[in-house]
């Protein structure tokens, strides 16, 4: 019975936090670096008593000199509000909140950037970590 308790326990914790992929501190991304040949920078700035009031911006200058810049702007949700793209030209273009979540394609253009932007936080997350433990040698 105890064992049973256990595992309906886990399940419910896993079920309540596993699905949850909203990062609790928004520090562990801040970076600066280059990785995998493009140079990648991740700010935030925290507002208010939780921070959830701040922006997060996350660049990355491709090798061919295109630059995405993803920004979450509403609640720091680590969800994409709205990305500019800069050609290696300097001609820009920007798709807004409303177009990725309401456009034509909306949905699909939205799940994919934000799809690219995790992509980019777990580069960062794991270059942090393999930089910490090759510093601690």
């Amino acid at each position: 019975m105890r064992n049973l308790k256990r595992s309906l326990l886990v399940a419910a914790l896993s079920a309540t936090f596993g699905g949850c992929s909203i990062p609790l501190n928004q520090g562990d991304y801040v970076f600066n670096g280059v990785i995998e040949g493009e140079q990648i920078i991740f700010e935030t700035e925290q507002k208010g008593i939780t921070g959830w009031n701040g922006t997060s911006s996350l660049s990355v200058k491709k090798e061919d000199g295109r630059i995405v810049r993803y920004f979450d702007i509403h609640e720091n949700d680590f969800r994409v509000d709205s990305v500019l793209v800069q050609d290696s030209l300097g001609m820009e273009k920007t798709i807004s909140k409303d177009m990725l979540r309401y456009g034509i394609n909306g949905h699909a253009i939205g799940r994919e950037i934000n799809r690219q932007f995790w992509e980019y936080l777990q580069k960062i997350k794991r270059t942090k970590f393999e930089n910490t433990v090759l510093s601690t040698r």
